[in-house]
């Protein structure tokens, strides 16, 4: 046979449809989705058997009637691996998105599992694996290779949903386990890791060799949940409080702002977007000072040290706000939970912005240049989640963790982005993010994902135990 044809490709596809549909594995494990009760170990298993009936039906059916003379011929070899293991992605990818969506969910994780890319350079060098010496000699490397090329996208598709958690704010483990008689390699990679500590690109954790069958897999953690965004409308008693809180901070506001504008600091601001609006509703004291508003931030991957000085800013942040459209700043060190520097003075606070004071800029640059983990935290009065001038600046300033408390209650975090997005950008999220809050029918958290996700922001929120 000269040429690999389109029926040939057709008999392969249709060998293998007939294996995997009457595969009992392939069977059980779909069933796990149906029932969605499907885990990592199952989006594991299904990719290796995707991968072993693929490597059968090659075996079976590339025969010497379909060599020349022993060769595949490279026109040949790419025409077939470009058809058969695109198919084979498809497959898997699908299967390990469906599970670790519902893996999310009965953590309690409000985040969909997500797609992993095709590797046509993978599936390239299948090609020049198979065309480098008669197929008669390298059949079994090349079969061997379709395998573990199955099993690289499962691995694939554990590092990016875990890097997605990551990003989101939360502290997903990856855990490697050997399996089998192991190498050396293998034995020294098995154990479990916090992500941050295996997010390098190319990290050998999610790597493997020919013939190597260790799993891989990651365990969502959440944090601690509650109903978002609540849209419930303030009673009598709670309005004429949040009035009085109002209008007690505004009293203050004007009696120690002895000066119109801050000079040589407001040119050195940052100003973050605010809606307008009269008294916003906002949690009892009472509730921020709670072992169950603490409990919340249990998860965080910090030390119990760090934590506390976590907890004690946010407190710290909402409480002076209360029933205000004013802010308040403070940067943590992420390793001493030392405090870097804060913004507390109400002469910076001004409604709708908060001013960066000089002293605070000199701290956050003597902090950058010292390589010290950041932290930041601030409130959003409105409960709202962050803004994408929040992931701006969690970029520009590398901060390990950002974290908007709102004044009802609500907790997010969030993490620096990969590329920073332009102003003309900017302007495009923010249109229809603001055209979509005056809807009152719309739930405010998908429409921040459903915008912020095309651009890569992911934020998450601390839940309620």
């Amino acid at each position: 046979m000269s040429d690999i044809t389109r029926e040939f490709l057709d008999a392969l596809e249709e060998e293998f449809d007939k294996r995997y549909s009457s595969s009992k594995k392939i069977q059980s494990l779909v069933k796990r989705i149906k029932d969605e009760k499907a885990t990592a170990e199952d989006a594991f298993e299904y990719a290796k058997e995707v991968g072993y009936l693929r490597k059968l039906v090659l075996h079976d059916l590339i025969t010497d009637d379909v060599l020349n003379d022993g060769y595949l011929g490279y026109y040949n070899a790419k025409m077939l691996f470009d058809d058969v293991l695109y198919k084979d992605y498809e497959l898997i990818n699908q299967y390990c998105k469906n599970a670790f969506t519902q893996l999310n969910k009965r953590a309690g994780i409000n985040l969909k599992g997500v797609s992993v890319d095709y590797d046509q350079k993978k599936t390239d060098g299948i090609t020049e694996c198979a065309v480098k010496d008669r197929y008669t000699v390298t059949r079994s490397e090349t079969e061997e290779a379709v395998s573990t090329n199955a099993k690289g996208y499962y691995d694939s598709s554990v590092e990016k949903n875990a890097r997605f958690q990551y990003k989101s704010g939360l502290s997903p483990k990856i855990i490697r386990t050997a399996v089998g008689k192991t190498c050396k390699w293998c034995q020294s990679l098995a154990g479990t890791y916090d992500y941050y500590e295996v997010s390098n690109t190319g990290n050998d954790v999610f790597r493997r060799h020919a013939n190597c069958d260790c799993m891989v897999v990651y365990s969502p953690r959440k944090g601690e949940y509650q109903d978002v965004y609540s849209k419930r409308r303030m009673n009598d008693v709670e309005y004429k409080e949040a009035r009085k809180i109002r209008e007690i901070k505004l009293q203050n506001l004007e009696k120690e702002r002895n000066i119109k504008n801050v000079p040589g600091e407001l040119e050195k601001g940052y100003a973050y977007q605010k809606l307008d609006g009269d008294v916003l509703p906002h949690v009892p004291v009472s509730y921020l000072e709670s072992k169950d508003y603490a409990k919340r931030f249990n998860n965080l991957p910090f030390s119990k040290e760090v934590k506390g000085s976590v907890v004690n800013a946010c407190i710290k942040a909402v409480s002076d706000n209360l029933g205000t459209q004013y802010e308040s700043m403070y940067l943590i060190d992420a390793e001493t939970g030392s405090v870097i520097s804060k913004i507390e003075d109400l002469k910076f606070k001004k409604k709708s912005m908060i001013v960066y004071p000089g002293y605070f800029i000199d701290e956050l640059e003597k902090a950058k240049n010292s390589n010290r983990k950041i932290i930041s935290i601030h409130n959003h009065p409105n409960g709202l989640p962050p803004s994408i001038d929040d992931f701006m600046k969690a970029y520009d300033n590398a901060y390990e963790m950002g974290i908007v408390v709102g004044g009802n209650g609500q907790i997010y975090t969030y993490r620096n982005t990969d590329v920073r997005i332009n102003k003309d950008e900017c302007d495009i999220l923010h249109a229809p993010i603001s055209i979509a809050l005056l809807d009152d029918s719309k739930d405010v958290d998908e429409v921040f994902r459903e915008v912020y996700n095309e651009y890569g922001l992911y934020y998450n929120i601390l839940e309620v135990i």
